[in-house]
């Protein structure tokens, strides 16, 4: 199989990433003020509940499978037995989770006035059965996967806007959010024999269950955290206190699900370089992966802090000033979050160190839970937020500590303050239009302009190689020594 382009791909899965979070932040700006506080957390407590059902059915196979495929791609005859494997083995799993689902929602007395909404939601759990986006992503299918969800997410919005219209169609809202993941999964199906061919003749099962049950068991970990705070506020304070949280974390997460898509696209070819002998090109991808992130991320956490007020202001409405104290305690964990997704689920998962990220991930879930019990009651959803970054910030030490120990990352003082004095800097012009305070929009977008150009040019000025590089691929061109090599 020809190979893909990495920039190329890091584009298509940045677009990918951000229209699974931007789609349906627009969708909130306008059901927050159809549904009202109560009703968005309705569906999120749902969500919520149904979310770790799919985590367990999906037995870390979204990670694992990426790896797998990867490894196999250049052969069809593998890639195809290893690709009925796992799609059994999820199909399997899916069923049994789907069938525990229903029984306690029918059974367990906590859901026996949110019946309906739970099924509702429970839709992405049984569809879960022919969700199979690692395969393409193993591929590096990244244009495909971006074509196909901009068609699907332009339908459910056009969906939401013309069926969402009153506070009681909260309901009606969650079912069109399911069908938009089914739309996903059914054309994956339509283009499955492009890439493979399914057979369930001469399986075999049990090579892949020690790291499908180690990711899986790091990605409960992971959920427990990323979950556990809004589960904790639904118990202890109220569905009000888990939609301000929910919308403070979905705010954050339309810059972090762009970091985290550039992380992603890295995993198929550092795991190919590794399966394949090519350790230096291996570490020299590992450390300009570390570097391209942190130069996303830092810039991005400052610029998002600064501009929270408007962004919930402009996003959510006036009923949601309480978010923006979250939502910026949540910045710092952009930082963190990228890292250790980088670290983890990129380098130690294709070095077969699965081991060190369920460490990692269960040490965060116990101090996540602990910070939640002892905060929540008096705090809310602020002390969920303080939780989710603590518990953010310990993990990437843990795992970028096992990573130095196992690679050699070429990642020094020069390269951090290349990053950290431009990030410093784009705040005088930001606060300066905020200080001037126009129409919100245009604030914003100024807000965005002068900053992302006061750190460009700076770091032009610091000869930050990374940056140098993008500004190469923009074909914007300078002095080629600047450029020595900073390919990717």
């Amino acid at each position: 199989m020809a190979k893909k382009s990495l920039s190329k791909n890091a584009f298509y899965n940045v677009i990918y990433k951000c229209l699974n979070v931007v789609f349906p932040l627009i969708t909130m700006a306008y059901v927050s003020r159809i549904l009202l506080p109560i009703g968005v957390g309705k569906v999120a407590s749902a969500q919520n509940i149904v979310a770790y059902f799919v985590l367990i059915a999906s037995l870390g196979l979204p990670t694992y499978g990426v790896k797998v495929i990867a490894s196999y791609r250049d052969d069809r005859r593998k890639s195809s037995k290893a690709f009925s494997e796992l799609f059994t083995i999820n199909a399997i799993s899916t069923i049994i989770c789907s069938f525990v689902y229903i029984m306690i929602v029918m059974s367990v007395d906590f859901f026996q006035t949110k019946i309906a909404i739970s099924m509702v939601v429970g839709i992405q759990l049984f569809a879960n059965v022919i969700n199979i986006d690692w395969l393409y992503q193993g591929y590096e299918e990244y244009r495909y996967i971006t074509i196909r969800s901009i068609i699907v997410k332009i339908l459910s919005l056009l969906a939401v806007f013309i069926f969402v219209k009153t506070p009681d169609d909260y309901i009606v809202y969650a079912f069109i959010t399911a069908l938009s993941l089914i739309a996903n999964f059914v054309m994956n199906i339509l283009k499955l024999n492009s890439l493979v061919t399914l057979d369930f003749k001469n399986l075999m099962f049990r090579k892949h269950f020690k790291s499908v049950f180690a990711l899986l068991a790091s990605t409960i970990a992971i959920e427990i955290y990323v979950l556990g705070g809004t589960t904790i506020l639904n118990v202890l304070k109220g569905e009000e206190d888990v939609a301000f949280y929910t919308y403070a974390t979905k705010a954050v997460s339309v810059v972090r699900t762009l970091i985290v898509a550039v992380c992603a696209v890295f995993l198929p070819r550092l795991n190919y370089f590794y399966s394949h002998g090519q350790f230096d090109a291996f570490n020299d991808l590992a450390s300009k992966g570390i570097r391209i992130i942190l130069n996303l991320c830092i810039p991005s956490a400052i610029g998002l802090f600064i501009l929270s007020d408007d962004c919930v202001q402009l996003l959510f409405g006036d009923n949601y000033y309480p978010v923006i104290p979250s939502m910026r305690m949540l910045c710092i964990s952009l930082v963190t979050i990228a890292l250790s997704n980088f670290t983890g689920y990129q380098i130690l998962v294709t070095l077969g160190k699965e081991k060190v990220v369920l460490y990692s991930t269960i040490f965060g879930a116990i101090v996540n839970l602990g910070i939640n019990y002892i905060l929540v009651p008096s705090f809310g959803h602020y002390g969920a937020a303080i939780a989710a970054v603590v518990t953010e910030a310990l993990i990437a030490i843990y795992q970028f500590y096992y990573v130095l120990k196992s690679i050699p990352i070429k990642v020094g003082l020069i390269d951090i303050k290349e990053i950290i004095v431009p990030s410093l800097l784009m705040i005088v012009p930001m606060l300066f239009i905020k200080y001037l305070e126009c129409n919100i929009i245009i604030e914003i977008l100024f807000c965005f302009v002068s900053g992302l150009f006061v750190f460009i040019f700076s770091s032009f000025m610091m000869k930050n190689k990374i940056v140098l590089m993008f500004l190469e691929k923009a074909n914007i061109h300078f002095n080629s020594k600047y450029f020595n090599n900073t390919k990717l």
